[in-house]
C-alpha cells in the first residue's frame, strides 16, 4: 500500500448525479479523499423513475476514494455496529456500490499482451497523485524494482493530477504492476508509427534504433499523441519531439 492507503471506488445511484449529492459527509467523517471520477454505465438494483425502468444501462458517476487503512476499518466497524451518524447514513442512501478498487480492474490488456513471444514488454502506467507526485513516483519505482521493473527515465508526466510513465518489465510480472494501490491503469505502451521508404506505415516495436540513422531523409507529417516518448528516441533524425504539457522544451 502506498502510504498505507487503500483505494476504493464509490459509485453513485443514477438518481443522485447533481454536485449537491456528492457524499461529502462520509469523506469528512472518515478522513477519505476523492482522487477523481469517471462516467460509467450500470444496471442499478433499484430503478426510481420511468426512464430508469425503460433503460437497461444508465449513466452515473464513479469516484476513486483514497484513505488510510485505519479509516476504512473505522468505517467498517461503524457500519457493522450500526453506529452511523444521520448525515452519513443519508449519504449511503445515494450510493449504488462502494468497493475495493481491484487490481484486475486496472489491467487494460489483451490476452496477446500477456502471451507474447517477447520476454520483456513496455507498459504505460497511470498513477493517482495525492498532491505529492514525486513521493508517489518514488514509492512506485521502489515497488516495481522488487520484481525487476525499470522506470523509463524521462517518461514521467503529471497531467491534471494523474501521473503517466513508462515501465520496462518481464511480461510474467506485468500483473504485479496493478498491485500498487495508487495505480489507475496498466496498458501496453503505444508503439511509434513511422513509414518505411515505400511509404508503408510499420508497427514494429523495434523500428527506431537510437543508433540507426538510415531513415534520416524521410519526409512525413505524423503526430504522436501519447504519454511521452522514451528519451533514447528523442534525438532520432526523423523525429521532432514536443512536450505540450509545458514541463519541457522541444528536443
Amino acid at each position: 500500500l502506498y502510504d498505507n492507503k487503500i483505494l476504493t471506488t464509490l459509485t453513485l445511484h443514477p438518481s443522485f448525479l447533481a454536485k449537491s449529492y456528492f457524499p461529502k459527509e462520509i469523506l469528512n467523517k472518515y478522513q477519505l479523499e476523492s482522487l477523481g471520477s469517471r462516467d460509467i454505465l450500470i444496471s442499478p438494483e433499484v430503478r426510481a423513475t420511468k426512464y430508469q425502468k425503460d433503460h437497461d444501462k444508465l449513466s452515473t458517476s464513479q469516484f476513486y476514494i483514497s484513505g488510510k487503512e485505519s479509516s476504512y476499518k473505522e468505517l467498517y466497524n461503524d457500519l457493522n455496529n450500526q453506529n452511523i451518524d444521520e448525515d452519513v447514513e443519508n449519504d449511503f442512501g445515494k450510493i449504488e456500490e462502494f468497493s475495493i478498487y481491484k487490481s484486475s480492474d486496472k489491467l487494460y490488456l489483451e490476452d496477446s499482451d500477456l502471451h507474447s513471444e517477447l520476454k520483456e514488454g513496455s507498459y504505460e502506467v497511470i498513477l493517482f497523485s495525492d498532491g505529492n507526485s514525486s513521493r508517489v513516483l518514488k514509492s512506485f519505482i521502489e515497488f516495481i524494482s522488487a520484481f525487476g521493473g525499470k522506470y523509463v527515465e524521462g517518461s514521467f508526466k503529471n497531467i491534471d493530477g494523474l501521473l503517466f510513465l513508462l515501465v520496462n518489465l518481464d511480461m510474467e510480472h506485468v500483473k504485479n504492476l496493478a498491485d500498487f494501490s495508487f495505480v489507475r491503469v496498466v496498458r501496453v505502451a503505444p508503439k511509434l508509427k513511422l513509414p518505411d521508404n515505400s511509404g508503408v506505415v510499420s508497427l514494429a516495436p523495434n523500428l527506431l534504433d537510437a543508433n540507426d540513422h538510415q531513415n534520416q531523409n524521410l519526409k512525413s507529417d505524423i503526430a504522436v499523441f501519447d504519454a511521452g516518448l522514451d528519451s533514447k528516441f528523442r534525438d532520432h533524425p526523423s523525429i521532432r519531439y514536443f512536450d505540450l504539457t509545458g514541463e519541457a522544451t522541444d528536443v
